[in-house]
């Protein structure tokens, strides 16, 4: 990685740092299975190692800072369906479990277990064919936290969401249009049923999407999307008055795999531009 840092207020004061920021270790089959973090300063500040199981289910990561444990998560699989999850949170710490239970094939509930023992109900969902439409969150005392419920187009395309919070009495509700079944709207209403935030998508020919708009009571702000053929090369954010506010540039090789992304942000110093913050290069070794 290559970082662009301001350290003054000249046009020209950037100072360029490079500096070996993630490194990857793959299996034959494409599954990570380590990842190392440094500071620009050398220094490791992460490391994951995962495992994973013959089918390509992960079954077992860790994850460090520099050397200390923070979390290990263990996933035990039947017929090809997660069935349990079991989490610790440091070296020493209790080890907690999430029980994932089916009905034909549909998960319908997640159990947490401390240990052996029954904790709480997580979550209960329940179906109308394959589609949830509802979907009941617990808290750690067994009480209804949120509820959640969804109805469908023909196509099983999301057309409504109503999430409503029991415990903080508040209610939010999302509608969702759609054209040749890529979605062209996202509207969200308050609890008093006032327009609080909306999204619009917009596609080219090829069904790509090529723009999208967010505005919400205080912000906007509009993201376009570039392509050469069928890979994306930028994304670059607008705001109201279609200023541009930042910018990702995306290089790839001839066999389509990201090689290069460079991040561009408002120059502090002459807003009237963009200047490049940082250059993420991918080398395969």
């Amino acid at each position: 990685m290559t970082a662009h840092e301001r350290v003054g207020f000249g046009e020209e004061e950037i100072e360029v740092k490079s500096f070996k920021e993630r490194e990857q270790t793959f299996d034959d089959k494409m599954n990570m299975i380590q990842e190392d973090r440094y500071n620009a300063d050398g220094e490791l500040i992460s490391h994951i190692i995962n495992k994973y199981d013959e089918d390509n289910h992960l079954i077992f990561s860790q994850y460090y800072n520099s050397e200390t444990l923070l979390q290990q998560n263990e996933y035990i699989y039947e017929d090809g369906k997660l069935v349990i999850t079991k989490s610790m949170y440091g070296e020493d710490a209790p080890e907690y479990c999430t029980h994932l239970l089916y009905e034909n094939d549909l998960l319908v509930q997640e159990d947490d277990f401390d240990g052996d023992d029954f904790d709480h109900t997580i979550q209960r969902l329940y179906y109308e064919g394959l589609n949830v439409v509802k979907q009941v969150t617990y808290n750690d005392y067994e009480k209804v936290d949120s509820i959640q419920t969804y109805t469908y187009d023909d196509d099983g395309n999301v057309l409504t969401q109503i999430i409503e919070e029991v415990e903080a009495k508040d209610k939010r509700s999302l509608e969702f249009e759609y054209e040749n079944g890529k979605k062209t709207k996202e509207l969200m209403y308050d609890y008093y049923d006032k327009l609080i935030a909306a999204k619009y998508y917009q596609y080219n020919e090829a069904g790509q999407l090529i723009e999208e708009e967010n505005e919400d009571l205080d912000n906007y702000r509009k993201l376009l999307y570039c392509y050469d053929g069928d890979v994306l090369i930028s994304v670059t954010e607008l705001n109201k008055e279609e200023q541009e506010l930042s910018k990702v540039e995306y290089e790839l090789d001839s066999e389509k795999k990201l090689t290069k992304m460079i991040s561009y942000v408002l120059d502090e110093v002459d807003p009237s531009h963009l200047r490049i913050v940082s250059e993420l290069s991918y080398t395969k070794v």
